[in-house]
């Protein structure tokens, strides 16, 4: 759980210090989906990061779960058919759970730019810790602002007719 301290104190700086950050650097695309911000290659087929501005906790209506989808603004992204059978989950970058106060960002992190594979009990274990901690951070403050994404090994292993690269690290 070192990275976890290492990601809370580099959290905690960020909080403290709001104006010194911006947007990370972006080699590919930048789609703005309004509520949140993804760097996508095309080539890979996989987003490199994600960002978006997590509010202290607000009453959120349960939501049904969307489909998993091609993203509109960049439609030779992943498909479903690259995970199936594949033995990994589709990992969000922007979680859910972080979007359920309005149908329309709830839907927009069902897109396949938004998610990479990531294996079942790391998605449902040690992210979803994280997802948490960090959600009780914004409880203590106006407003985070949550920078995600994948470490990629130089030849990654793939999965997928599409061959979307598997992070060797979140």
């Amino acid at each position: 759980m070192k990275t976890l301290a290492t990601f809370l104190l580099w959290l905690a700086v960020a909080i403290a210090q709001p104006d010194r950050f911006a947007l990370p650097r972006c080699p590919a695309h930048t789609l703005d989906h309004s509520l949140f911000q993804l760097c996508y290659d095309s080539t890979l087929k996989t987003p490199l990061w994600a960002g978006y501005e997590l509010k202290a906790s607000q009453p959120a209506p349960a939501r049904t779960r969307p489909v998993f989808r091609r993203d509109p603004l960049h439609p030779s992204s992943a498909s479903n058919l690259d995970y199936r059978r594949s033995g990994f989950s589709r990992g969000h970058l922007v979680p859910a759970a972080d979007s359920a106060y309005s149908e329309e960002a709830h839907r927009g992190t069902f897109l396949l730019t938004n998610v990479v594979p990531q294996l079942q009990s790391v998605n449902a274990g040690h992210w979803r810790e994280l997802e948490n901690a960090v959600r009780r951070l914004a409880e203590y403050s106006d407003a985070l602002y949550i920078f995600t994404g994948p470490l990629l090994d130089s030849a990654p292993m793939t999965i997928g007719p599409s061959r979307i690269p598997v992070p060797s690290q979140l």
